[in-house]
């Protein structure tokens, strides 16, 4: 059974047999390294002393297999500082299959998709961002961000609390694998297609239409 933290003073030192860890509101908690070598699913929320690139490298530590790969599915951050969160941090993670992040604790993603993040994620197919609806906050994304669209293997994706964005159109193309598409708390949002964002000038009008029947296409195949 999965093991939860709150309102927790040190962690335990030694739990070889875990497998899920769910740590919320702790928040002068840092980074304890614990030896968990069968940890599948982690999560860590409203913790924000904790700075997302020193919590991934723990997380390698805590593998406890002397430098190979964790076994971590499932890693999500929500409410977590970020410093110089990037991709090359998860290239030790090659079992992960689902990443879930809000604008905080991915706040200096870049906006370029290295090429090679196939090649390191290779069982990677599940994304859920959440952008801050707290529109003082000085982490906000406003739109999805733009390396969302470089994921070509994704099969799952949830995105939520996008306030600025008024259409997802032209990137559904993109993302061929998709089976399932959840959007919660897009206010603005006016259409999944866009089939007049762009001027004569632009594109003719047989290639314009053309961009928005695969769009269509794509969302047509999503099972859910």
């Amino acid at each position: 059974s999965p093991l939860t933290f709150l309102h927790l003073r040190n962690f335990p030192t030694h739990l070889p047999s875990l497998e899920e860890l769910d740590v919320k509101n702790l928040p002068n908690w840092e980074i304890t390294l614990t030896f968990m070598p069968c940890l599948r699913k982690a999560s860590f929320e409203t913790c924000p002393k904790v700075q997302t690139e020193c919590l991934i490298y723990a997380l390698l530590e805590l593998a406890g297999h002397g430098g190979q790969a964790t076994q971590l599915r499932t890693l999500s951050l929500k409410n977590c500082r970020s410093e110089r969160l990037g991709w090359k941090l998860l290239e030790q993670m090659p079992n992960l299959i689902c990443l879930k992040l809000d604008s905080k604790s991915a706040v200096l993603l870049p906006s370029s998709l290295p090429s090679e993040v196939p090649t390191f994620l290779p069982s990677f197919k599940a994304l859920e961002l959440r952008d801050n609806t707290n529109v003082d906050e000085e982490v906000k994304w406003g739109w999805v961000p733009q390396w969302v669209w470089s994921l070509s293997q994704l099969e799952v994706l949830e995105l939520c609390c996008f306030s600025e964005d008024i259409s997802l159109g032209g990137h559904w193309q993109c993302l061929p694998k998709l089976k399932f598409l959840w959007l919660q708390d897009f206010p603005n949002l006016k259409s999944l297609v866009d089939v007049n964002n762009n001027t004569p000038r632009q594109q003719n009008e047989t290639t314009f239409s053309t961009d928005a029947q695969q769009q269509i296409a794509c969302l047509s195949k999503l099972q859910r």
